[in-house]
């Protein structure tokens, strides 16, 4: 161990740029190792996870065999299967009010809130928090109370218990403060948690319904020894004694719930799968390319300590005193590269906790130090033993005569790996970024150019309206309308049925109601019919896409077209006798949700101009975008709702931001492929000069023979075309099957080109073939007198 201290900076072994570039690979790949551990160890934090279920509700369609199961229940289920199941220990349900909020104080003080639930008295005995201050209690069960997470008591600063908040114009008194939601738990933006039975005062109150109104996430766990099957038969017993099964069956529908295990909820999902996957490879890739480089440099001294080898060998050093040499050097070595990896980290923490959506924190916990721990092992044992076994076959005759190198194979084979890297990144970097560009400028069936929109939830009516009218006065806007929703945050679903008629038809994605102008300023194409009647006080008319004409057409025997007929909507139709919408038009077909999560439903949009709509959307079409402009959009609607903390946001920027998960990916892959091309290039640097040293004599005679600069270099360009060519071919076959494998979650795919690989390929080998002749140009037009004499 002291002699290979001793020897970090012995000239010739490269001991520091073996290092750094060790510590390089294992900085970026150890912590996408730690992401993948991350994603597969999601809500660890539960005690005894495997005896907790979230409830799936499962829906058949016997009039067209369809299967579908949601991962959202009705308010009663969760507790119903408490009451008719044995083996359920407790139960829980809950559902989200906003991702984010304002919250105000007695004195008025504006505080941000990050997500809110509704969450009923059972939550705390599936997902247990500890309480810091307070009494959690009743609180869950009292109307208008709440208990707030650390952080959030942190910003606000003083003691909140028994204190009164406004959120969204509504009284709440908070009863207790709970540490955080850890980073691995869906629900690590939760910053507060009202009483369920509050939820009458912000919508429509369906805790205790069987049907319908299923946004609710449903959670039991079992008692120890209980399974699944005990919990399937009383399912079946709770939904024959509360569930109208033969009027559901004249709908043509069947409805039941199942169980799935939480811990295998996200291991489970392909798309997280096919990520984790994807960033292993990466790791993997990054880690052996540095570690390949380290043995590619250690082998290249070959020539030089040859000697050195022999000579310990004559001194009576065993086979395994020569892997002792090695794997001291590895050791220190790997030492070394670690504090270096952990500086990299910790001094680009914002960077890496941007690529990896985690807080360093949040990343390095449980099992992960150990897994880490074992790739560092195997780091070590391939560092030492690989260079100690070619070494340890080098003849004792060594120390009284000059050595050859005789074989390159070792340095071949390590070089073909590095290509053939080198080119997986190149070409996976130019996929990915190719994809990212395709689900930004895709056609989404709207035009949101200049759009903005502002968050009004909470805020009266008239005062929408006076909001509404102000900022319209202003020169630079040239159209406001108003929606319940925006297309990329999705759609609920509601069923559609005819008068007379108590068989469904289909789900539909229902995105409720817009204002006068939406179509218009959307510039969503009406196929078919015509707009709403606009400015009217009451609407009974409702709008359909294309694909709801066109199933429609066929379920319901609609030849003549659709545009006329008359359909109930569940939620929206309440008299079943005289509540019907009258279909006023087609429009085409849009993206709801975003390019990797398409709705794929039928949808329909209601009108509504009235006092009584809730719509909290105000989207804002503007002549162009400005950082003055948008100031002056919030400070109308500040100075005319100063306790609103909303402000203005570019649509275009917010659609960004759905995306960020393949954003992350494709800058990981950037920063990934960046170092393995670096450490690759150091690898051939390296091998190169070993290359034109070993034949310096060699170049010497060939230039009195008469032999040409150009002729040299070419000569030494072929020999490393010849590792360089098959390793691009197999790295850009092997980037065929990972970027096919990456594509598959998207429903919208570029075509993968063979010109995408050919371009990639090419654009290695002139990056290898540059270094190349920039490494033995010097040599190669030296003096061959002053090469010979060396």
């Amino acid at each position: 161990m002291k002699r290979s201290i001793l020897q970090l900076f012995k000239k010739g072994d490269n001991n520091v740029i073996k290092i750094v570039m060790l510590g390089l690979g294992l900085a970026m790949g150890l912590v996408l190792i730690a992401k993948v551990y991350f994603e597969q160890s999601y809500e660890n934090y539960i005690p005894d996870i495997d005896r907790v279920y979230r409830i799936r509700e499962i829906y058949d369609k016997t009039t067209d065999n369809t299967h579908n199961e949601w991962n959202q229940t009705a308010g009663a289920v969760a507790p119903g299967i408490k009451a008719y199941s044995p083996a359920v220990k407790s139960a829980t349900r809950f559902t989200w009010l906003t991702d984010k909020v304002a919250l105000f104080d007695t004195k008025d003080n504006r505080y941000n809130c990050g997500a809110i639930i509704f969450a009923d008295t059972s939550f705390f005995e599936i997902f247990p928090r500890k309480v810091l201050a307070g009494n959690v209690g009743d609180a869950m069960n009292i109307s208008g109370h709440a208990i707030i997470c650390k952080s959030l008591a942190d910003r606000i600063g003083y003691n909140v218990i028994g204190e009164t908040f406004k959120v969204m114009e509504r009284e709440v008194v908070i009863d207790a403060v709970i540490e955080d939601f850890p980073e691995n738990s869906t629900h690590r933006y939760v910053e507060m948690l009202m009483a369920l039975p509050t939820i009458g005062k912000y919508m429509y109150d369906g805790s205790n319904r069987w049907v319908g109104n299923d946004r609710y996430l449903s959670f039991v766990r079992l008692y120890p020894k209980s399974d699944e099957e005990e919990v399937n038969k009383a399912v079946e017993k709770m939904c024959d004694e509360n569930i109208d099964n033969e009027g559901l069956a004249k709908m043509g529908v069947k409805l039941t719930f199942g169980i799935t295990p939480v811990k295998d909820i996200r291991r489970n999902d392909k798309s997280i799968q096919r990520m984790c996957s994807l960033l292993t490879l990466i790791a993997a890739v990054l880690i052996i390319s540095a570690l390949l480089n380290y043995v590619l440099i250690t082998i290249s001294a070959m020539v030089r300590k040859a000697k050195t080898i022999a000579v310990h060998k004559c001194y009576g050093a065993s086979k395994w005193n020569i892997y002792r040499i090695f794997l001291s050097d590895a050791f220190v070595h790997l030492v070394l590269s670690l504090i270096i990896a952990v500086l990299l980290v910790f001094s680009f923490e914002h960077l890496v906790e941007g690529l990896i959506g985690v807080s360093i924190k949040g990343l390095i916990q449980g099992n992960c130090i150990i897994i880490l721990l074992a790739v560092c092992l195997v780091v070590f044992l391939v560092g030492g033993f690989l260079p100690g076994s070619i070494y340890a076959k080098i003849p004792v005759a060594t120390a009284f005569r000059d050595y050859r190198e005789s074989s390159r194979k070792w340095k071949h084979i390590l070089l073909f790996v590095q290509f053939a890297t080198s080119t997986l990144f190149i070409t996976l970097l130019l996929i990915v970024v190719l994809q990212y560009r395709k689900m930004l400028n895709s056609d989404l069936g709207y035009n949101y150019d200049n759009l903005l929109y502002l968050d009004i939830e909470g805020v009266s009516e008239e005062q929408k309206q006076s909001i509404q009218q102000e900022i319209e006065r202003l020169p630079f806007v040239k159209k406001t309308s108003r929606a319940d929703g925006l297309p990329f945050e999705g759609a609920s679903g509601n069923n559609i049925y005819l008068p007379g008629d108590p068989k469904e038809y289909i789900n539909i994605a229902d995105m409720y109601s817009v204002s006068k102008g939406y179509f218009d300023m959307m510039e969503i194409k009406i196929i078919e019919g015509s707009n709403f009647s606009e400015d009217v006080l009451t609407s009974h008319e409702v709008m359909v896409s294309r694909s709801f004409s066109e199933k429609m057409q066929i379920l319901a025997g609609w030849n003549d077209g659709v545009v006329g007929k008359q359909i109930l909507v569940t939620e929206h139709t309440q008299n079943i006798e005289k509540d019907f919408y009258t279909i006023c038009g087609v429009y085409e077909d849009y993206v709801i949700g975003t390019m990797i999560y398409e709705d794929d439903r039928p949808s329909i949009q209601f009108y509504n101009e009235t006092k009584v709509t809730t719509m909290g959307k105000l989207m804002i079409k503007v002549d162009e975008i400005t950082p003055s402009k948008i100031a002056e959009i919030n400070a109308v609607f500040k100075q005319m709702h100063p306790k609103s903390n909303a402000e203005v946001v570019v649509y275009s920027e917010m659609l960004r931001d759905c995306y960020v998960e393949i954003r992350r990916f494709r800058d990981s892959v950037l920063v990934a492929g960046l170092v393995v091309l670096l450490i690759t290039l150091i690898g051939l640097v390296g091998y190169s000069q070993d290359e034109i040293s070993r034949r310096r004599s060699e170049v010497a005679i060939r230039k009195i023979n008469g032999s040409s600069l150009g002729e040299l270099l070419i000569m030494f360009l072929k020999g490393v075309m010849k590792v360089a060519v098959p390793a691009v071919i197999v790295g850009s076959t092997a980037t065929y099957f990972v970027a096919g494998e990456l594509l598959k979650q998207f429903p919208q795919k570029i075509v993968l080109s063979w010109t995408i690989f050919v371009a990639c390929g090419l654009l290695t080998l002139i990056i290898i073939s540059a270094v190349v002749l920039a490494t033995i140009y010097k040599t190669a037009n030296a003096n061959p007198v002053d090469s010979l004499k060396q």
